[in-house]
This record gives structure tokens, C-alpha cells and sequence, in this order.
């Protein structure tokens, strides 16, 4: 897939993760599976290929702040949110 297209699926589906991530800040809701497993799939979007979105003030930037401060599962079973996005700053 070609970058611009990364960046616009990326861009395209951000007002998805601000739902899920503000569903996980309220501290009494939990995600539930299929949640869990969309905002981990839409994490995994965060790539070099959509770097470019990550400039300091983006949404996309103030969003991979706050899936980072989301250290707990939020779905039993599943892992926390900053794992995967761990995993994708890792990932060469």
C-alpha cells in the first residue's frame, strides 16, 4: 500500500479511536471484545508509513498520547493499549 493511502485510511479513521479511547478514560466502562480488538487494529495503523501525521498539536498526535496512557486492559483478557502501540514503535 502507498503511503498517501496509509496516511488517508489513518487520518479517515481517527474519529474511531477518539470514541474508543474516550470510552476508555470514563473509569467506570470497560470496552467490550469486537471494541478491544478495533481500537488494537487501529493502533497497528500507526506505522512509518503515517509518521508524517504524528507532528506535535495533530489529533493523530494527541490520540497516540492518550492510547499511551492507557496502561490497563481495557477488555478482560486482552492486552492494555500501550503494549500494541509499543509494539509498533518498535517494529522496524
Amino acid at each position: 500500500m502507498s503511503v498517501p493511502f496509509m496516511q488517508d485510511m489513518l487520518q479517515s479513521i481517527l474519529p474511531v479511536l477518539e470514541q474508543l479511547v474516550d470510552e476508555c478514560e470514563d473509569s467506570v466502562a470497560n470496552l467490550d471484545e469486537d471494541e478491544s480488538i478495533l481500537l488494537q487494529l487501529i493502533v497497528q495503523k500507526y506505522s512509518p508509513a503515517t509518521v508524517a501525521l504524528l507532528q506535535v498539536d495533530s489529533l493523530c498526535w494527541k490520540l497516540l498520547l492518550r492510547v499511551l496512557s492507557l496502561r490497563t486492559a481495557v477488555c478482560p483478557g486482552h492486552p492494555a493499549p500501550i503494549m500494541t502501540a509499543l509494539g509498533q514503535v518498535r517494529r522496524p
